[in-house]
């Protein structure tokens, strides 16, 4: 019975912390209230028992300085206290959960987040298949709208990819496949394409890990994967200047704008450059003014670093940085290598979602880095 109330109250918290990361249901009166508490109850609770317990981690401590440095230029510039609450909240609370979850019962904990994030993307599917033109004018579904709902899809197949990488039999299951196969669609029907290009470099790198472990290498490593996006993520927010990718955009016959990102992404840098070291400090979408448009657009960053460097400066870009550091600390400690492997493709195919969009303001991202860490941790598990 005392397992029983345990799922349902870890079952109830990870509702809530991807139903407010959903842009459709974060804009239902009651509902998003209700999830709202439960939020702020999780944030307490499992904070207190961690304390209570003594097992408060380094990710615990990485997370709440980069929302103390957050809180820097928020009070000197923004003071949009709620926004910082808000996000605050979300992303310890989602941390909180996954790392007590995890460490009570890892394979339970891993079954229970993969169970109800495979069916929130079914139940996404099944809206699109219903309602054709979306829930409202935006053409927004239950969950989600395009990009916005790429997340929940890698969320739920990295949880299930992870839940057989540390089974006994380490064998892609049935179950892995429907999830797949749901995910895929969830983002070909509205022709997703940064989704899709994620979801292909996932399962291109756990390809890749396969064949070289059958091979008797370790071909991948956490820090040249990460430094690989890093320098990705440069060259793509660059190239409108420099003209980088312009010859593969050509070949491809392609936007080199990335659907017009490149004006987003000048003015972001403009409005940086004017306070380099603590931003402008948090606001409720992270938006600012994209002074080329004709009727000038209030526009966040669409790119994660340049969000954070725009809210907080260098020293809040350190601070999130510092974040995946830790994390990777824990990757490349890992005993069972194969599990390092994977980890690392799991964090680095986030970061190439991060180069397009911002993913701060959801509970997944903190979501994905605590299973990744408490996997790490735990490296004999399976």
């Amino acid at each position: 019975m005392v397992i029983r109330k345990s799922r349902l109250l870890y079952g109830l918290c990870i509702v809530a912390q991807l139903s407010r990361s959903s842009a459709w249901l974060k804009t239902v009166g009651g509902w998003n209230e209700c999830m709202t508490l439960v939020q702020i109850c999780c944030l307490l609770f499992f904070g207190y028992s961690k304390v209570k317990k003594g097992r408060v981690m380094l990710l615990d401590l990485a997370l709440a300085l980069f929302y103390g440095v957050l809180l820097i230029p928020t009070v000197l510039v923004s003071r949009d206290y709620g926004s910082w609450v808000t996000y605050t909240i979300q992303g310890l609370s989602a941390v909180f959960l996954v790392e007590e979850m995890l460490s009570e019962d890892f394979r339970g904990g891993l079954r229970l987040l993969r169970n109800l994030s495979f069916c929130f993307i079914l139940l996404n599917l099944v809206t699109m298949a219903v309602f054709r033109s979306g829930l409202n004018s935006s053409g927004y579904f239950v969950l989600g709208a395009r990009i916005g709902f790429t997340p929940f899809v890698l969320l739920a197949v990295m949880s299930t990819a992870l839940y057989d990488y540390t089974s006994e039999e380490q064998r892609v299951s049935f179950f892995s496949v429907c999830c797949l196969l749901v995910g895929f669609l969830n983002l070909l029907i509205p022709m997703v394409g940064t989704g899709l290009l994620t979801l292909a470099n996932l399962l291109l790198l756990l390809f890749y890990e396969r064949m070289g472990r059958r091979a008797g290498k370790r071909l991948l490593n956490y820090w040249v994967l990460l430094g690989a996006v890093a320098a990705v993520t440069v060259i793509v927010l660059f190239q409108s200047e420099l003209g980088f990718l312009d010859p593969l955009f050509a070949l491809v016959g392609k936007d080199s704008t990335f659907d017009g990102r490149d004006v987003i992404w000048s003015c972001a840098k403009y409005y940086i450059s004017q306070r380099p070291l603590l931003g402008y400090g948090v606001t409720s979408t992270g938006a600012f003014l994209v002074f080329t448009y004709v009727n000038q657009r209030i526009l966040p960053a669409h790119n994660e670093i340049l969000n954070i460097l725009y809210q907080g400066g260098a020293l809040s870009g350190l601070a999130f940085g510092g974040l995946f550091v830790v994390v990777g600390r824990a990757v490349v400690r890992c005993r069972k290598k194969r599990l390092s492997n994977v980890c690392a493709i799991f964090i680095c195919c986030f970061c190439v979602l991060m180069i397009t969009e911002i993913q701060t303001q959801k509970a997944i991202l903190f979501m994905v880095l605590a299973m990744v860490y408490q996997t790490a941790l735990g490296g004999d598990h399976g």
